[in-house]
């Protein structure tokens, strides 16, 4: 329906909201869901496809990326650069990177400690590292 200056002002009183198209809306109330957090008519973005926002506060050209747990902010990349999750826990990781160099490594294991192997430039493509024990985690390669 369009509104007048009575229902305009009716709207204002009540608490309904226009609409872009000139019509009145009733705004939300109520606790937000979802990905969103608090409650309504402010609520605040909690996650990112059901996954969690951290709350760390991002520094300029930082960019969202997705830890295994939740979204935080990291310093973006200018370099060719390259992430794997190793799930099975293997005493040799074959890291085949595509990164066209012999890039430096760095490997964490699921709890987030660091961890060191040898690694072996098979090619400026791929790469082994070999453990000790076997172990899962994450390769970089910058």
């Amino acid at each position: 329906m369009r509104l007048n200056n009575v229902e305009a002002l009716l709207s204002l009183l009540l608490g309904a909201g226009f609409n872009p198209d000139g019509t009145i809306g009733i705004a939300p109330s109520g606790a937000a869901g979802g990905d969103l957090t608090g409650t309504y008519p402010n609520p605040g973005v909690g996650g990112l496809r059901g996954k969690a926002l951290s709350t760390t506060a991002p520094s300029d050209g930082d960019v969202l990326t997705f830890n295994g747990t939740e979204w935080v902010p990291l310093a973006s990349r200018t370099d060719a650069y390259y992430r794997r999750r190793q799930q099975a826990p293997l005493n040799v990781w074959v890291v085949n990177h595509n990164l066209n160099k012999n890039p430096s490594v760095t490997v964490h294991d699921t709890a987030g400690t660091r961890l060191f192997g040898s690694v072996v430039y098979d090619n400026p493509n791929t790469l082994t590292i070999t453990f000790s024990a076997a172990t899962s985690g994450d390769v970089e390669c910058n």
